[in-house]
């Protein structure tokens, strides 16, 4: 009878401690990092290389690479209102592709242990043999996530391998 008084004390107090901390921001869910869209495309208007990510955490920076991105485009968008104090921007350009049929998107966020998160990426290729439009594509996405403490965002294809992991600042 003592060691279930004794169990049930620790649990109590275990589940009080867990309230508190989220009550307070002491635990931080994936839920609080919240990934969300702000956009995606074919036509990046980024030019050089393949397969890149980013994890931008001011303004400017998203400024530029945003511009660049939508560079291809008259009269330009506006930027996207982003508040960085409280968030970060996540960007994926797949690279040139040759036809249409192309993108990329963001599947879910994982908080890893390891002050990590892991964001799946979803591919999508056209189906084989099927009739394209031969046009040159840069498919992109690009998606807001909260701050958070992590200091890592690791970026991994459907199977779970590693596409890129890139510190945060």
């Amino acid at each position: 009878m003592k060691l279930f008084n004794i169990g049930l004390f620790l649990t109590q107090n275990l589940i009080c401690i867990c309230l508190v901390c989220s009550q307070f921001g002491c635990v931080e869910s994936a839920h609080q990092l919240d990934l969300k869209l702000i956009e995606s495309g074919a036509f990046s208007g980024i030019t050089n290389g393949d397969l890149q990510f980013m994890v931008i955490s001011e303004k400017d920076k998203f400024t530029e690479v945003y511009s660049k991105i939508r560079s291809l485009e008259l009269p330009r968008p506006p930027i996207p209102e982003i508040n960085f104090d409280k968030y970060r921007v996540l960007v994926a350009l797949m690279g040139q592709k040759s036809t249409a049929g192309y993108g990329i998107s963001f599947d879910n966020l994982v908080l890893q242990r390891d002050n990590e998160i892991e964001i799946k990426v979803i591919f999508n290729l056209p189906p084989p043999d099927s009739v394209l439009a031969t046009v040159v594509t840069r498919p992109y996405v690009i998606a807001s996530i909260g701050k958070g403490s992590y200091e890592r965002v690791k970026f991994v294809n459907e199977e779970g391998e590693i596409l890129n992991l890139l510190d945060v600042r």
